[in-house]
């Protein structure tokens, strides 16, 4: 199994910059990933478990939201 995040940031900076998100991005240890506080405000974050044999989808977290301060 491997995990796949998707980190949503639709902010009005973020936008404007043409750096608006929500695809998905790979874990950078282990199964967790950091990332640099560029843009404040609210950013919704999902974590999503694949099997690697098949690539289907067996678990997804509830969409949380990451706020930026």
């Amino acid at each position: 199994h491997f995990v796949r995040w998707r980190i949503t940031n639709t902010g009005r900076v973020a936008l404007a910059l043409g750096k608006g998100r929500g695809g998905f991005e790979t874990p950078q240890l282990e199964q967790k990933r950091w990332e640099a506080l560029e843009y404040r405000g609210v950013h919704l974050a999902e974590a999503f478990i694949i099997r690697s044999a098949d690539s289907k989808l067996v678990g997804q977290s509830p969409p949380f939201h990451v706020v930026i301060e």
